[in-house]
């Protein structure tokens, strides 16, 4: 009976039904970044904390007259100690700096002209301008962020200055692969009739390297048994295993054959697509498992298009661009072309047959054409998915 393929949508969220995150550890927050947020985070200060000057000028209580005295200075740093005695006092005050409690405005300091005693004004704002209000930014108890966000940079800083230095995090996933073929020999070894180079780990490499992960990757036969251990062996020491090759119905691909005897779960097995049509995504207890076509045109797609939603728990960044060229192909499956995006320009790259390996090297995107279109027109607004640089 003839497998029944699932779409492409529903592959992607079928992934997002499922989770490698399980184990938190603490974190100091220079650590935590790349890694997945493991609790809300909620502030239990104001921001800023006090009343603060948007810029360099003086603070004032605005009064019906351009001319007062200064009665002293404001930094930012400093406990703020400026006595006002009398209703035309001005504090000079730098960006930053606490707001004098008698103070309602803060005029900037290119409005005026001023001595060691006296500041005049050319003219004045309105009341309150240029003054950040406690707590306008974040309050007291605001919940900043809920797990499983990605901590980045920014969501680093933004914890950082509320004055947390440890937080909780998804520990790294252990990440292992087994790249299979008979045909595959490594770069430097000597090639018999038959065999070719490998490139599916360079693939792989780039692919987890870019995402802020680490992976193990070892060689296998196109032998049942040889598999079979390597895979027994990493359900170990992995939460998740990778494996190219074999997963298609050919008499050398064992991989699903081998995941039924260890009773994994298949979660999908079959996406109706070009390229990578045989992508396979099984779990066992709380190992998961991702077997790719073997060619690595199939193993680039496969990575980017569904195994990255896996561990980053969302899909990469798309655009919908005109394409240059046109183009037209036999319908039925989704198809997914290598292009080139350069300064807002989609460039289809023709020559995307799944064995043109030296193509990937100038892709910076993929076009998503929809399983039913035969005719892509020049000028067409294409769905492009957009690959990371670094």
């Amino acid at each position: 009976m003839k497998k029944k393929l699932i779409e492409v949508s529903q592959a992607k969220s079928l992934i997002l039904n499922e989770s490698w995150m399980r184990e938190t550890e603490a974190s100091s927050i220079q650590n935590a970044i790349g890694k997945f947020l493991a609790q809300p985070i909620f502030s239990n200060i104001d921001l800023p904390p006090f009343h603060s000057s948007a810029m360099d000028g003086f603070a004032i209580a605005i009064q019906d007259t351009l001319e007062y005295r200064l009665v002293g200075e404001s930094a930012a740093g400093t406990n703020v100690n400026v006595n006002n005695s009398e209703p035309k006092g001005a504090c000079r005050i730098f960006t930053g700096a606490p707001v004098p409690p008698w103070a309602d405005t803060v005029v900037m300091q290119e409005w005026a002209e001023w001595d060691q005693e006296t500041v005049r004004f050319q003219k004045l704002p309105p009341k309150g301008a240029n003054i950040r209000i406690q707590g306008s930014h974040i309050q007291s108890g605001q919940c900043l962020f809920t797990p499983p966000i990605k901590v980045n940079g920014a969501v680093a800083a933004s914890i950082s200055v509320i004055g947390m230095d440890l937080i909780q995090v998804f520990k790294r996933p252990k990440i292992s692969a087994i790249v299979t073929g008979n045909e595959v020999v490594l770069p430097g070894e000597e090639s018999k009739n038959g065999q070719i180079y490998d490139s599916n780990i360079p693939i792989i490499l780039d692919f987890i390297q870019k995402i802020g992960l680490e992976v193990q990757i070892e060689t296998s036969r196109d032998n049942k048994l040889e598999i079979k251990e390597k895979i027994v062996h990493q359900l170990e020491q992995s939460d998740v295993i990778l494996a190219t090759g074999g997963v298609s119905v050919g008499d050398y691909d064992f991989i699903p054959e081998i995941l039924r005897e260890l009773e994994f779960e298949i979660i999908f097995h079959g996406v109706a697509q070009k390229p990578g049509k045989p992508l396979l995504f099984a779990k066992k207890n709380n190992v998961y498992f991702w077997g790719l076509p073997g060619n690595p045109i199939s193993v680039a797609h496969g990575l980017w298009m569904f195994v990255y939603d896996f561990f980053q728990r969302k899909p990469l960044d798309f655009v919908f661009l005109p394409s240059k060229l046109g183009l037209s192909r036999k319908p039925g499956l989704t198809q997914f072309y290598r292009a080139i995006v350069q300064n807002g320009e989609l460039e289809i790259i023709k020559n995307s047959d799944s064995h043109h390996i030296y193509s990937m090297a100038h892709a910076n995107a993929l076009v998503e054409i929809p399983a039913e279109q035969e005719i892509i027109e020049s000028g067409e607004m294409l769905k492009t998915w957009i690959l990371p640089s670094s």
